[in-house]
């Protein structure tokens, strides 16, 4: 599987590569055993946070998100968040599909972020926890590789509409790209599924990512390798790792 995940929109051209064995790497010696597994364990239960689930976001995914903003939102059931379907997938969904679940989504992200101290980034790592085949993270890196831009203030001003208005760009930005690639996202998803990683000391499969997780994985790692991250950088010189973001940066001077 040489293909790389073909990037659109404004960075149409760029292709992320390596993806399996990034994938792969990722699974066993970054968030997934403590964050993505963390989430997979409570899927029972799809309308509440579980406070482990809070502990697994700021310890694997550095989130340092408040205990005392989420006190409200753990372990009891939340109408907005029982509301999100659970089988809507963000890159296989119909257009008619989306648009209703994004309304949803547009509810939890405005509920979330009308607490203090929760922004787009905490509150979209804690709802892919309970939603992860339809959520896409907002972090600060997949923000930047995928050219989506910041709400206007003066539109959307600080906090509920910024967040969230941000959240919903970072998830029609994941899907777009999810269905320029969408073969590819099936055929890492059949691979990882029959992968045998080490999470720990032991050996567990199937490795389960959904196709906005690797998206995310992917753009993820490659800023990482960046910015020099201690943990990916010299994975990334041992395996002749090129990073896209760098020429995002390069062509901006």
């Amino acid at each position: 599987m040489t293909e790389g995940l073909q990037l659109v929109g404004d960075r149409t051209g760029l292709v992320i590569g390596d993806c399996l064995p990034k994938l792969r790497f990722f699974c066993e010696h970054d968030a997934y055993p403590v964050y993505d597994v963390a989430g997979y364990r409570h899927a029972s239960e799809p309308d509440r946070f579980h406070a482990d689930l809070l502990r697994a976001t700021n310890r694997a995914m550095r989130a340092r998100s408040p205990w005392k903003a989420w006190a409200p939102f753990l372990e009891t059931p939340i109408p907005e968040l029982a509301q999100l379907s659970v089988d809507t997938d963000l890159v296989a969904c119909t257009d008619d599909e989306y648009a209703s679940a994004r309304v949803a989504l547009e509810r939890c992200y405005r509920l979330l972020t009308a607490a203090k101290w929760i922004t787009d980034m905490s509150a979209s790592k804690m709802l892919y926890l309970k939603r992860p085949q339809l959520v896409a993270i907002s972090d600060s890196y997949v923000r930047e590789a995928l050219a989506v831009p910041e709400p206007d203030p003066a539109r959307h001003p600080w906090r509920v509409e910024y967040c969230t208005t941000r959240a919903l760009r970072v998830s029609d930005a994941v899907r777009a790209v999810g269905l320029h690639n969408a073969e590819l996202l099936g055929r890492l998803q059949s691979a990882m599924a029959d992968t045998v990683g080490r999470i720990g000391t032991t050996y567990q499969t199937p490795m389960s990512l959904s196709k906005a997780r690797i998206i995310d994985i992917l753009v993820w790692v490659d800023a990482a390798i960046a910015a020099g991250h201690q943990t990916w950088n010299p994975r990334a010189d041992e395996g002749g790792w090129e990073s896209v973001v760098l020429d995002i940066r390069a062509s901006r001077t």
